[in-house]
């Protein structure tokens, strides 16, 4: 079903995928499941990332910015797994 959303713009409905993958993500995380969905992820997301930018421009709306922030919040969740697997980054009491 995301497939169909492969490089959506509006901003509504990404909201709503994005919050929708990071709770599968989360599920997922410790499992052996958990590489082939970040791939996924990353695969249908990163043109939308790409043609957003990491810099709004002066043509942007306020709803690009703010799925900018989705795609980069997305993006960062999907990656930040890459190098620090769950439980590496947390500070023990």
């Amino acid at each position: 079903m995301v497939e169909l959303y492969r490089g959506e713009q509006d901003y509504s409905v990404f909201s709503c995928l994005v919050v929708a993958l990071q709770k599968l993500l989360h599920v997922f995380d410790s499992t052996p499941a958990f590489p082939a969905l970040q791939s996924y992820v990353r695969d249908v997301f990163r043109p939308t990332m790409k043609r957003l930018g990491w810099r709004p421009t002066e043509s942007d709306t306020h709803l690009s910015n703010m799925l900018r922030s989705s795609v980069i919040s997305l993006m960062g969740y999907v990656e930040s797994h890459r190098y620090y697997p769950r439980g590496d980054f947390y500070v023990a009491d």
